[in-house]
């Protein structure tokens, strides 16, 4: 994350936004750097939001500040970023997800996606979580070539409420969008910290120049889950229909006590050399890693699993610039996942999965020409395929062999003519199961993956003071329970404009922008789950730059 630093220039800058039935936003950005040379900043974000946003009956409040203080001067750089923000959002539900047994017996097709205004909830349906987060760098110069440096930080979240679905969505049981299952209520406490230690330096050889990075790093994590989490029906259920609404029954809301759950230990050592020569350039890296997950009983605090790893990670690329307007390049990277603990939704919670790598491998070239960029990249990215599995009612997480996602991606943006803007981009992608237990899911396409996606921006400047921006997005058809079903394509529109004034000589930028313009009602495969789309929402801003 790369923090708000303070300005050259004093900034005081306020926003103040309205969108959907009545979502109102307040946002202050203040800047000012003091000292003889400048020398200090501090950089102070704050957001006030509260109201009905376009899904019926759904309130969002949000409160945030964050923070950042820097320090410069010809040895050393420190930033100091500090932050808190808190989200409660009432209703509006968009999950949802097919009763696996129902496949091809109750359920022969992925049901239409109903009007995407609708809201899900009931009374006391609710997600509220709040966190904080403290973020510390420093660089100081040692010479004119080399230099140390240290970053560390933590951060902390409270899921405080989360009334939802038992496996945290809406179970779909027939094509006719009739919904049945339990609820579930929980609380999560999640804690990170991070410290890295390192030097780094130019090394000159001849013609040949070296970037050299020394660093050691270690990070802490924990979470905290719910005791006493119900989720088998003992706090009631939901029922009703897609299209004509959801109600809960015998609803009862517990109080909910959290104990540890998980805690896991990383530290690493790694080396990385960017190496110079005329019109190329060279990375060669490695990471070396160790870490260790526990798994807790949460009611008796006592270790139920542990899983320890080590890793030897390489990275490498490669750069060549044969003329000023041409880039060619290629990639190998790894890393390492030491272990994934299941979430509370899964009935197997609190398993540790087998620690495994994720690899990416990437060739392309990127052309710049008369104020246009176009860039294309072929990758190949393999990973554990850690799927949803249904034993009767029970969702279980599993690793079953890999996932291998191969595709092509092509980008342009630049100036078309004069007042004239283009952005586009296009990518295929073909994502697999491969090596999985008796090679029964081998060559089924990786579950809410699509083949296809595109986007395209225009922007018309007819002046220094007006712009119309518009954007088209295409998400192509895909599979869901390997290949059983599959979610249609969908092609949404966005429309803009913004308008640059003064009110008594305070200069204002004026926005209005529409998102969903033709209000289309899709669903978003997200593995097995169905995400209903927000729908058209109009959303207006006054950015005041006192």
């Amino acid at each position: 994350m790369s923090p708000k630093k303070a300005t050259e220039a004093p900034l005081t800058r306020y926003r103040q936004t309205f969108s959907g039935k009545g979502s109102f936003g307040e946002y202050l950005d203040v800047s000012r750097r003091f000292g003889k040379d400048k020398e200090w900043g501090v950089r102070i974000n704050t957001e006030l939001l509260n109201g009905n946003t376009a899904i019926n009956s759904n309130d969002m409040e949000a409160q945030g500040i964050f923070a950042n203080i820097d320090h410069r001067d010809k040895k050393s750089n420190t930033n100091l970023l500090v932050g808190y923000r808190h989200l409660n959002i009432e209703g509006g539900a968009r999950w949802f997800s097919l009763k696996a047994a129902a496949i091809g017996k109750e359920i022969t097709k992925v049901p239409s996606a109903p009007e995407a205004s609708k809201n899900y909830g009931f009374d006391g349906l609710a997600k509220e979580s709040e966190g904080y987060i403290i973020a510390l760098n420093h660089e100081q110069k040692m010479n004119a070539d080399w230099k140390w440096f240290l970053n560390a930080g933590m951060n902390s979240n409270k899921l405080q409420r989360n009334i939802i679905g038992a496996s945290s969505n809406f179970v779909i049981i027939n094509d006719k969008g009739d919904v049945s299952n339990n609820l579930m209520s929980t609380q999560t406490v999640t804690k990170n910290y991070y410290a890295q230690l390192g030097i780094n330096g130019n090394i000159k050889t001849g013609a040949v120049n070296h970037d050299v990075t020394l660093a050691l790093d270690k990070a802490w994590h924990s979470i905290e889950g719910a005791k006493n989490m119900y989720n088998n029906g003992s706090m009631g259920s939901v029922s009703g229909n897609i299209y004509s609404g959801l109600q809960g029954n015998n609803v009862w809301y517990p109080s909910i006590e959290t104990g540890l759950s998980s805690k896991d230990q990383y530290w690493g050592i790694s080396l990385a050399d960017t190496v110079k020569y005329k019109k190329a350039q060279l990375l060669l890296g490695v990471h070396k890693h160790n870490a260790s997950v526990d798994s807790y009983n949460k009611i008796t605090g006592r270790v139920t699993q542990t899983v320890g790893s080590d890793a030897l990670c390489p990275t490498y690329g490669f750069v060549y610039q044969p003329d000023e307007h041409t880039s060619l390049y290629a990639s190998h990277s790894e890393n390492f996942d030491k272990g994934t603990i299941v979430a509370s939704k899964y009935a197997n919670a609190g398993e540790v999965l087998n620690p495994a790598k994720t690899k990416q491998n990437e060739i392309g070239f990127k052309y710049a020409n008369a104020g246009f960029l176009t860039s294309l990249g072929i990758f190949n990215i393999k990973q554990a395929n850690n799927i949803d599995v249904y034993k009767g009612s029970d969702m279980y997480l599993q690793q079953d062999g890999e996932q291998e996602y191969q595709g092509i991606e092509l980008s342009v943006n630049g100036k078309l003519a004069d007042k004239w803007n283009f952005m586009g981009g296009l990518m295929y992608l073909d994502a697999t199961q491969n090596k999985t237990q008796n090679g029964t899911n081998d060559g089924k396409t990786v579950n809410g993956a699509a083949k296809w996606n595109a986007v395209a921006v225009l922007e018309y400047n007819p002046d220094e003071k007006f712009s119309i921006v518009g954007r088209a997005m295409y998400t192509g058809k895909a599979d869901i329970y390997n290949e059983q079903l599959q979610t249609p394509s969908y092609m949404t529109y966005d429309l803009g404009v913004n308008y640059k004034t003064a009110f008594n000589k305070t200069p204002v930028t004026l926005t209005a922008m529409c998102y969903n313009l033709t209000d289309k009602n899709y669903w978003t495969a997200y593995g097995n789950n169905l995400i209903l789309s927000s729908p058209r929402t109009l959303m207006l801003s006054a950015t005041f730059d006192i």
